[in-house]
């Protein structure tokens, strides 16, 4: 039986802890470069989703 796994929202704060970088390198090495999205949740807040995050992280692991 398959198990769908429910979309996160991950706020940019919790995406670059789990990353493990800082702010700054989250912003140019990830989202100025169109590897992780953000998109608005509100008039200030900004989401991306937890898949592209965890892609990313899988992608990092691979490449050693």
């Amino acid at each position: 039986m398959l198990s769908i796994k429910p979309k996160r929202i991950l706020r940019p704060k919790e995406a670059w802890e789990r990353l493990g970088i800082k702010r700054q390198k989250f912003y140019e090495d990830f989202v100025n470069t169109g590897r992780i999205k953000l998109f608005p949740l509100g008039k200030r807040a900004k989401g991306c989703l937890e898949a592209e995050v965890e892609r990313v992280i899988d992608e990092m692991a691979a490449e050693g």
